[in-house]
């Protein structure tokens, strides 16, 4: 028999009715298991997270958001953990029509400054999630070009994996809004 965290919570559901959608399920499986003590901060993040996109899945998107706000308020929150979270964190807030909101939580994992040496493959890619899937396309979308400019060079200039896809990205915005500084 597996020692599956959660097992017993879950036995106890597996009689729920059908007409339970699953993202229903899993989310009480996961408020349950929440209030145990047991369970160690990298299953409670996970929990979280899964917690988080059943709430997403039922449209419920402010009780996803608070599943966001515990996992980012976490304390010694690893660094994928923070950038994956601000991410998803930022498309609830978009889904909620709060865009400024949904831009500072991109914002917080785009500005930081990442080592290429010394940087994860998945702490890149949530960095380059929220740049280039959050951020950048929300400028994009309500014009502020001059700002999806500097984004974008921003990432061309970080070393990151996503580094010439901003680059093209910035060419392309220079190019269709005419946006060229001094310098050049």
């Amino acid at each position: 028999k597996l020692n599956i965290p959660g097992e017993d919570v879950f036995a106890e559901h597996k009689s729920t009715s059908f007409e339970h959608s699953l993202s229903e399920t899993i989310d009480k499986v996961k408020r349950q298991l929440l209030k145990k003590k047991d369970i160690s901060p990298h299953d409670q993040r996970r929990l979280l997270v899964l917690a988080a996109e059943a709430a997403s899945q039922n449209s419920d998107y402010e009780e996803a958001l608070k599943f966001y706000d515990k996992l980012l308020s976490q304390k010694d929150l690893p660094v994928t953990w923070f950038n994956r979270g601000s991410f998803f964190r930022g498309v609830v807030l978009e889904e909620l029509g709060r865009q400024g909101d949904a831009l500072r939580s991109y914002y917080q994992v785009v500005l930081n400054n990442l080592d290429p040496a010394n940087t994860a493959e998945k702490e890149w890619q949530w960095h380059d999630k929220c740049a280039l899937q959050g951020a950048l396309p929300l400028l994009e979308q309500n014009d502020r070009w001059e700002d999806a400019l500097a984004l974008a060079l921003r990432i061309a200039q970080s070393g990151g994996p996503s580094a010439k896809i901003a680059e093209e990205r910035a060419r392309k915005i220079r190019i269709d809004k005419m946006l060229w500084s001094e310098k050049e």
